[in-house]
């Protein structure tokens, strides 16, 4: 029995002498190579130092050159910014301008076709005879609405003392312009008609007559796509809105 234990205890000694010395190796492995990688580390830092202080001046020339670039490269963006938002804002300043122009010369020539065809139909709808051109200004000419399509205002005198059916003058207004578009009857007039899905239109149409006790108001459109789209809605679903921020005076 006492043997088998002196055995047992023998095994165990060697177990722990050999992890000992293994343990001691991996130890001092590890030891040499965090010297070894200390050394290196050393070793660059000199080299590092030594081409610093022999190249300075080229590495601050360089280093200048970079900087130099970033801040132009910066400058110019900066300074782009505000340049590209002015110009949008000018060349949307032009449009605007140009939109404006069109429209005016627009109402000029609706003008021009009204005093023809109120004179020519005076009898018919007993409007009094238009003097002049400018007998039909209006203090606004045009006004945006439904943010889709611009109306053209004009004001005509009337005889107060005689009735007038509205209906009838916009019915009788627009057979004439029908005709002296189709005809050419006014130089210079747009063309004759407008195709919208299949649909003819006129060009130009009375769009609504209204009473201002002494003045009839008379609304014309040149017929584009978003009138013909709103004429061809359901009376149910139209919603007629002014936009009071696009007025031409």
């Amino acid at each position: 029995m006492k043997k088998k234990i002196d055995e047992i205890r023998m095994k165990i000694d060697s177990f722990i002498a050999d992890f000992t010395i293994t343990k001691f190796f991996m130890i001092l492995t590890v030891f040499l190579l965090i010297v070894l990688f200390v050394i290196l580390f050393i070793f660059m830092c000199k080299l590092v130092i030594r081409f610093i202080v022999a190249n300075y001046e080229l590495l601050l020339l360089c280093g200048s050159i970079v900087v130099a670039v970033v801040y132009i490269i910066w400058c110019k963006r900066v300074n782009n910014e505000p340049t590209q938002a002015v110009k949008m804002r000018y060349q949307t300043k032009i449009e605007e301008e140009q939109e404006k122009q069109e429209r005016e010369a627009a109402y000029l020539h609706i003008q021009k076709l009204l005093f023809f065809v109120i004179n020519d139909t005076a009898i018919l709808t007993k409007i009094p005879p238009l003097k002049s051109v400018s007998a039909l200004d209006a203090p606004i000419h045009s006004v945006l609405v439904n943010n889709s399509f611009y109306v053209f205002q004009y004001l005509v005198a009337k005889d107060t003392a005689t009735a007038l059916d509205l209906i009838t003058i916009k019915q009788r207004l627009n057979e004439r312009i029908d005709t002296a578009l189709r005809t050419g009857e006014i130089m210079g007039s747009h063309e004759a008609f407008f195709s919208n899905s299949g649909k003819r239109y006129p060009r130009i149409l009375i769009h609504d007559i209204r009473n201002n006790g002494t003045y009839i108001q008379i609304d014309a459109v040149i017929v584009g796509h978003p009138y013909a789209d709103y004429i061809e809605r359901p009376k149910a679903v139209r919603n007629t809105t002014v936009d009071n921020s696009d007025l031409d005076f």
